[in-house]
């Protein structure tokens, strides 16, 4: 069974599930992060604009566009095993006008090719990092999957109006967050 369902707002949205992990995020959505959830839902602007640094998969990306009728997500996810799955999953439940992907990490660097350092190579798997090689923790990482993206900072995609100034940002990317803010 490769898509799992999950009922937000009284829908039925459909997730690309190919992996135990992905099936995990899919089933606590609601209980893993209820603060996020309750954070999404208190959203308030006539026009908002969303960033989720470090989407993964998409559920906070769905979630959001589904609580919101005049929203715009930007989700960013440079892993490539996430990638696949995030957009999937936005395109299977119709959400492609709402929800904009950029595929490359953000840093405190600007405009570089740099390592992507995956310590899995498993979709829906999280503990992954740009250019640094420490987890959330500060400890060193061993990465078993290392590749070359391209990468850049907020200010970067701010001062030259490449994306517009976002209302909300989440971000989540083990360990790097300091570096990207």
């Amino acid at each position: 069974k490769l898509y799992t369902e999950k009922k937000i707002f009284g829908k039925k949205i459909l997730f690309f599930t190919p992996n135990r992990t992905t099936i995990w995020r899919v089933k606590t959505l609601f209980d893993q992060e209820p603060e996020t959830i309750n954070w999404i839902n208190n959203f308030k602007n006539d026009q908002i604009k969303y960033w989720d640094i470090g989407a993964n998969i998409g559920l906070y990306s769905i979630y959001s566009a589904l609580a919101h009728k005049d929203i715009k997500v930007i989700s960013f996810e440079p892993s490539t095993s996430n990638l696949r799955v995030l957009s999937r999953n936005i395109s299977i439940n119709n959400l492609s006008d709402k929800i904009s992907i950029n595929q490359f990490a953000l840093s405190d660097l600007v405009n570089v090719h740099e390592t992507m350092n995956e310590t899995k190579f498993e979709e829906g798997y999280s503990m992954s990092t740009f250019y640094y090689q420490t987890d959330f923790q500060g400890d060193k990482i061993k990465p078993k999957q290392k590749y070359k993206i391209f990468g850049t900072s907020i200010d970067y995609l701010l001062n030259n109006k490449i994306l517009d100034f976002p209302n909300y940002v989440k971000i989540d990317v083990d360990g790097i967050e300091h570096k990207i803010l």
